[in-house]
């Protein structure tokens, strides 16, 4: 562990969601301190929703830790589900769409200094409308579709603000550059 020795571990906060771990750890300094982890209790999905134009899905919603409203790609946990049928359970959930075809090209490590949680990413290829009901549970507000190049303005710009939507696009940019669909 590069220089650090984990001594003992307690939860010392869980909800549902997440846990909150208190490590007692000897640092790399040779110093006895403690290390405190947040942790998802079932690894969350980010899904980049694409239709037949490659037009890339957003949903809007409030977020209570920062007080605002966001646009971030659709999301959720996966409650025991592989990460496929988590994107297409919240993906219809959310927005109403289904999928032809879901695939998990990957995963990221969100917040490396105080999580060891990974987000998956899953593009759903081909999505179409099938409901019009968003999910008041999670507050979605509206739903978004935007072509690439409204995508890359609405982070220039500052509407999207949301790092893992912003790391999950970035990502599908890339994907959809390797296998020729864009230039």
């Amino acid at each position: 562990m590069s220089g650090w020795k984990k001594l003992g571990r307690k939860v010392v906060y869980k909800t549902p969601w997440f846990y909150i771990n208190r490590d007692d750890v000897i640092a790399p300094n040779g110093k006895k301190t403690n290390y405190s982890t947040f942790n998802f209790t079932n690894n969350p999905v980010h899904i980049v929703a694409m239709d037949s134009n490659l037009n890339i899905y957003l949903v809007k919603q409030f977020r209570y830790p920062v007080g605002e409203v966001t646009w971030e790609l659709p999301a959720g946990h996966t409650d025991g589900q592989s990460a496929e049928a988590t994107a297409k359970r919240e993906l219809l959930e959310e927005t109403g769409l289904v999928a032809k075809k879901v695939e998990k090209v990957g995963d990221y490590i969100m917040t490396p200094g105080v999580s060891g949680s990974k987000m998956q990413l899953v593009f759903a290829h081909d999505v179409k409308k099938i409901s019009n009901q968003l999910d008041k549970v999670d507050g979605i507000e509206a739903i978004k579709k935007c072509n690439l190049t409204e995508i890359k303005q609405m982070i220039s710009d500052g509407e999207i603000r949301d790092t893992l939507s912003i790391c999950g696009i970035y990502i599908a940019l890339e994907y959809l550059g390797k296998t020729g669909v864009v230039k």
